[in-house]
């Protein structure tokens, strides 16, 4: 999948994106019942997130074409109605976490260190999601921070 394509629908919907900040993300399970049963399935685990202007973007990835789903379903997550967020390393510096709170509860991705992401699953998505981990962090992080001197 191409990066610009990943910002020309951004765009579409509405919203001007931040460019550098599309990643590859998965769902933090709930459980370790639920997270053996997806890893289990292997069904559209894979999400893309893009951060815009004005909200962070969540869109269901395809794991056959390995491209945004084609259907317009997408979850918006305005940077009003984000409390606070934060990123840290796991699963032994693999992995890097990003909880993004809102007034509806959690939203807990996990994002694969951009170190090891071209030995991974996201490494088929190409190599931009190495670049552009660091910043996409930075700018939840800073959204984060923005509300929290709001308030």
């Amino acid at each position: 999948m191409r990066e610009q394509k990943i910002y020309d629908r951004v765009r579409s919907l509405g919203h001007e994106p931040i460019e550098g900040t599309a990643i590859i993300v998965t769902r933090t399970p709930e459980s370790i019942l639920q997270g053996v049963v997806e890893f289990a399935m292997q069904t559209d685990r894979f999400e893309l997130m893009a951060c815009a202007e004005d909200a962070v973007l969540l869109f269901k990835l395809n794991n056959l074409t390995n491209d945004i789903r084609t259907s317009a379903s997408y979850r918006c997550i305005s940077r009003e109605d984000i409390l606070s967020a934060e990123t840290e390393l796991a699963d032994a510096g693999m992995t890097r976490r990003i909880r993004i709170t809102t007034d509806e509860g959690d939203v807990l991705l996990n994002a694969q260190h951009e170190s090891t992401s071209g030995l991974r699953t996201s490494g088929l998505w190409g190599s931009w999601h190495a670049a552009n981990l660091p910043r996409a962090c930075d700018e939840i992080c800073r959204m984060g921070s923005d509300a929290k001197e709001a308030m």
